[in-house]
This record gives structure tokens, C-alpha cells and sequence, in this order.
């Protein structure tokens, strides 16, 4: 579809003379509207920014958790995508139950 330009001078898109003036939106609004929208990250992802900081805590991949030993402790980086306090019997509360890294998500049971 091409613009056509009518007499005034100006040019004109699908009836409308201009396009209205709108702020950009920073990176992370950008990204959560992608995920809001399309379900998932298109232009990148929120923990990327992180990417040459998390190995200096410790912190291993997703994809080589396979490879780590049964019961081992590890460090993962992720998001808290979803939070359900639970009281125990003990009246100490809950923590996360979902979780979403760069390459994974999943439910998780920290400790």
C-alpha cells in the first residue's frame, strides 16, 4: 500500500493525514508487551543483561543442568513468573512455583 499525496500537500496512509506523535518504550516495557501479547520474547530477553555477570555468582544454564550429578546443588538465574504463598504446618510461608530462564520454564521447588 503506498501513500497518496492529496492536495494539501501532505501525505496520506489509509485516511489518515499523520501519524500521531508517540513515546518509544524502553527496553524492558518492549519486551513485556512482546511477552503479553505473542506469548513469548522476540527481541530479546529481560535476563540478557545479566548474561557476563551470572557466571562470576556461580550461576549454570539450564540446558546443563542434565549434565549436572543427581541431588548436586546448583545455582540457576531466572525470573519468578509466578508466586503462590502456601502456609506449612509450621506457619513459615511459600516460595516461587514457576520459573523462566532464558532457554527453559518450568515449576521449581527451591529450598
Amino acid at each position: 500500500m503506498t501513500a497518496a499525496k492529496p492536495q494539501n500537500g501532505k501525505r496520506e496512509f489509509g485516511g489518515f493525514d499523520e501519524y500521531p506523535v508517540v513515546v518509544e518504550w524502553d527496553r524492558m516495557e518492549l519486551l513485556k508487551r512482546e511477552r503479553a501479547a505473542l506469548g513469548c520474547y522476540v527481541s530479546g530477553h529481560p535476563l540478557f543483561r545479566y548474561q557476563s555477570k551470572l557466571p562470576r555468582i556461580g550461576a549454570i544454564g539450564t540446558l546443563d543442568l542434565a549434565g549436572q550429578q543427581a541431588w548436586s546443588a546448583v545455582s540457576v538465574a531466572g525470573m519468578v513468573e509466578d508466586y503462590q504463598e502456601r502456609l506449612f504446618k509450621g506457619g513459615s510461608g511459600g516460595a516461587p512455583r514457576s520459573s523462566k530462564s532464558k532457554t527453559n520454564s518450568g515449576a521449581c521447588q527451591p529450598r
